[in-house]
Parts: structure tokens; C-alpha cells; sequence
């Protein structure tokens, strides 16, 4: 299953619910704004993606989000990567642009652990990591 067929499927209430409680409501506003606009999105083209995002939840981070972690008191750890089809390497979606995220599919393991809320919950923030602007110019998801 596609990220644009789980955000059409989801409740915008609870995305936001998730995302409030995990990342606080800063940016609440831009969310909000940002799952309207993705749901009615048109995509530009379609292709079937190469890449599958999966989200692993820990309750072990690395010291790197020692401090964020402490902030909030959360005993858990979402990472949301993504996997080339036949490939090892780990990318980051943090850069892709809005049509291709919105074509990645779903790792079955992580569409078995979390509600379709909580993978759009969670992915929203990683892509949104260095802002809510769309990366047209992004040639594809960077390789980490």
C-alpha cells in the first residue's frame, strides 16, 4: 500500500493527535495545512516506486536524540527510512519531493505494527525535517 492510499484512508484528527503528542504543536498549523494538501494532492505522474518507507519503532535510541527524547519523557523511538526494491543501502526521506513520497509503499512489518495514523504521523515529521516546502528539484530520496 501506497502513503497517499494510507493518508486518504486515515483520520486527519488523528494524525494530528499523534503528531502533537510526539512532536508537540509548534508547528501544528503547517501540519494541518500540510495532510489537506497532500490529500487532495494531484499526483504528476504515477510509477511504481522503487522504494519501500518502513518505520521501526525502539525504545533504544542513539545518543544523538538522547536529548529531544528526555524532552518529551517518551519511552519510544520512531525511525522512518526508506529501502531500495533489492538493495541494502538505508535513505532518508527527509528530501523527497511530495509526488514520490506519496507513490512510496509501506513495509508490510511496519503496516502490521502501526495504524496508518501513526506511519503518517511519523513520516510527515521526517520529511518535514528541513521544512514544509515541496523539493521539486530533488532527483530522488537521499541514500544515508
Amino acid at each position: 500500500m501506497r502513503i497517499i492510499d494510507l493518508l486518504r484512508k486515515s483520520s486527519v484528527k488523528k494524525i494530528m493527535g499523534i503528531i502533537s503528542y510526539y512532536y508537540g504543536n509548534k508547528e501544528y498549523d503547517k501540519f494541518e495545512e500540510l495532510i489537506d494538501k497532500l490529500i487532495n494532492f494531484n499526483l504528476k505522474y504515477t510509477k511504481e516506486s522503487e522504494y519501500v518507507i518502513y518505520v521501526e519503532v525502539s525504545n533504544k535510541y542513539s545518543e544523538y536524540f538522547k536529548d529531544e527524547i528526555k524532552k518529551y519523557d517518551f519511552q519510544q523511538y520512531f525511525d522512518v527510512s526508506a529501502i531500495k526494491n533489492g538493495e541494502k543501502e538505508i535513505y532518508s526521506i527527509s528530501s523527497s519531493d511530495y509526488n514520490s513520497f506519496l507513490q512510496c509503499e509501506v513495509d508490510v512489518n511496519t503496516l502490521n505494527t502501526l495504524s496508518y495514523e501513526a506511519i503518517i504521523a511519523h513520516c510527515l515529521y521526517e520529511i518535514t525535517s528541513y521544512g514544509f516546502e515541496d523539493f521539486v528539484k530533488a532527483d530522488e530520496i537521499v541514500q544515508i
